[in-house]
C-alpha cells in the first residue's frame, strides 16, 4: 500500500503536494479552533468569574464612581466627550476597558494566595506577629479559664443536686406531711426562706446560673422551716438546681464551640482571627489521626476524584474564599488610595470621613465575610477527610486502612515520618506495618 502512494505521488506531484497541504491546513486549523475554544471556557469559567473578575469589575466600577463624582474634568469627559461618540468608538473603548479587566483579573489569580498569607499574618514583620500572637493568646486564655470556672460550677451543681436529693429524703423520714413549725422561730424563718427561694427563682428568670454555695444556704434554711414551707417550695429549690446545671451545660458548649471553631486545636496562635482558623483543619485532623495533612495534601486531593461532589464542594467553597479576599484586599487598597488623594489635595475631612465608613465596612463585611467563608472551608476539609476520602489516601499510598482509631493513628504517624525522609524510622516502621497488615 506504501509503495502504490508513492507511485501516485510521483504520478502526480502537484496533487499529493496539495493534499498533503490540506491536511497540514486543516490541521492547523483544529488547533486553533481547540485553542480559541479553550480559552474562552478559561475566560468565562465559573471558578476565574467568581474568584477574580467580578472582583476586578467592582473594583474598577468603585473607582470610576468615584472619580466621577470627585475630578470635574472627568466627569465632563464622560458627558461630554465620550456618550456623544459613534457607537464604534464606544465599543472600541469598551473593549479595551475589558480587556484591562480581564487582564488585571488574571493578576488578582496570581496575587490571591499572597494576599490570603498577608491575611494570616505570615508576610507581617515579627514584632508586629508578636504583638498579635500576644493579643489572641490572652483572648484564648480568658475563654480557657472562663471554660474550666464553667466545668468546676458544674461539678459543684452535681454535688449540690446529690446534697439536696440526699437531705429532703431524710427529711421526709423524719416529717410528717403537715403539723406544727419544726422550730419555735418558725415565722421568722418561714419568711427568709420564702424570700430566699424567691430570689432564686429571679435570678432564673434572669438567666442567671445560681452558684451551688448560694443553693445549699437555701436548702439548710428550707429545711429549718415549718413543713408547709418545706413541701411547697424545696421542689422549686431542685428544679433551679436542674436549671443551672443545664443552663451551665449549654454555656460550657458554646465556649468549646468559640475554642474550636477561632483557634487550633494543638495550641498554635497565628497573629490573626483568619490566621487561626486557617489553622483548624490541619490540627484538628493531627489531634484526632496523629496525621500531618500538609503532608498528605496532594495524595488527598487525588483521593477526592473519585468523589466528584465532595470535590466540586470543596472547590466551589475555595472559590467563594478566594473570591471574598479578592474583594476585601482590593477595597483596602481602594480606601487607602483615596485617602491619601483626598488629603494630598487638601480635604483632609473628606479624607477621615472616608477612612472610618471604609474601615467600619472593611471590619464588619468583609473581613468577616472572610472569616466566615474561611471556617466553612476548614469545616469542609474537615468534613471531606473523616469520610470516604481518607482511606481512599491510605489505599493511594499503598496502605490498606485499618480498622481502628488507634491503629490508624499509628499508620499516619509512620507514614508522616518516612514522607519526612526518615529512612531509620520512617521506612523500616512503615515496612514493618506492611508485613504485619
Amino acid at each position: 500500500m506504501q509503495l502504490t502512494v508513492q507511485e501516485d505521488a510521483l504520478e502526480d506531484p502537484v496533487g499529493g503536494q496539495h493534499r498533503k497541504l490540506s491536511k497540514l491546513m486543516l490541521q492547523l486549523l483544529n488547533g486553533l479552533l481547540t485553542g480559541l475554544t479553550t480559552g474562552f471556557q478559561s475566560l468565562f469559567a465559573p471558578a476565574f468569574v467568581l474568584s477574580a473578575l467580578v472582583p476586578a469589575f467592582i473594583f474598577t466600577a468603585l473607582n470610576t464612581l468615584i472619580a466621577i463624582l470627585w475630578f470635574p474634568a472627568f466627569l465632563r469627559w464622560v458627558s461630554v466627550d465620550f456618550f456623544p461618540m459613534d457607537g464604534g468608538a464606544q465599543a472600541a473603548i469598551g473593549t479595551l476597558i475589558f480587556f484591562f479587566v480581564w487582564i488585571f483579573a488574571q493578576a488578582i489569580v496570581s496575587l490571591t494566595p499572597h494576599w490570603v498569607r498577608s491575611l494570616e499574618g505570615d508576610s507581617w514583620p515579627e514584632q508586629v506577629r508578636a504583638l498579635g500572637i500576644r493579643y489572641l493568646l490572652r483572648k484564648r486564655r480568658q475563654l480557657e479559664e472562663r471554660r474550666d470556672e464553667i466545668i468546676k460550677a458544674i461539678a459543684d451543681l452535681d454535688t449540690t443536686q446529690a446534697w439536696c436529693s440526699e437531705q429532703i429524703a431524710q427529711w421526709e423520714q423524719s416529717h410528717p406531711t403537715s403539723g406544727s413549725p419544726t422550730h419555735s422561730n418558725s415565722v421568722l424563718v418561714d419568711k427568709m426562706a420564702i424570700s430566699a427561694v424567691e430570689s432564686l427563682k429571679s435570678m432564673r428568670t434572669r438567666g442567671a446560673v445560681v452558684p451551688a454555695l448560694t443553693i445549699q444556704r437555701c436548702g439548710t434554711l428550707l429545711l429549718e422551716s415549718s413543713v408547709e414551707i418545706v413541701y411547697d417550695h424545696f421542689g422549686t429549690l431542685l428544679s433551679i438546681v436542674a436549671y443551672s446545671i443545664s443552663a451551665s451545660k449549654e454555656r460550657l458548649k458554646l465556649i468549646n464551640k468559640e475554642l474550636f471553631t477561632n483557634y487550633s486545636a494543638s495550641g498554635d496562635c497565628a497573629p490573626t482571627a483568619f490566621g487561626n482558623i486557617s489553622m483548624i483543619a490541619s490540627s484538628h485532623i493531627e489531634y484526632v489521626y496523629d496525621c500531618s495533612l500538609p503532608q498528605f495534601w496532594g495524595v488527598f486531593c487525588q483521593a477526592l476524584e473519585t468523589d466528584a461532589n465532595a470535590l466540586a464542594a470543596l472547590q466551589d467553597c475555595k472559590t467563594k474564599l478566594d473570591g471574598v479576599v479578592a474583594n476585601l484586599t482590593l477595597f483596602f487598597l481602594s480606601t487607602v488610595t483615596w485617602f491619601s488623594i483626598f488629603v494630598c489635595s487638601g480635604h483632609a475631612l473628606w479624607g477621615v470621613l472616608l477612612l472610618l465608613v471604609g474601615s467600619a465596612v472593611f471590619r464588619e463585611i468583609w473581613y468577616s465575610a472572610a472569616i466566615e467563608q474561611n471556617r466553612l472551608f476548614q469545616e469542609h476539609i474537615i468534613a471531606r477527610f473523616k469520610g470516604p476520602s481518607r482511606r481512599k489516601t491510605l489505599e493511594l499510598l499503598g496502605v490498606e486502612p485499618p480498622s481502628s482509631l488507634g491503629r490508624e493513628r499509628e499508620v499516619w504517624a509512620i507514614l508522616g515520618k518516612a514522607l519526612d525522609f526518615d529512612p531509620a524510622i520512617g521506612k523500616s516502621a512503615r515496612s514493618d506495618y506492611l508485613l504485619k497488615k
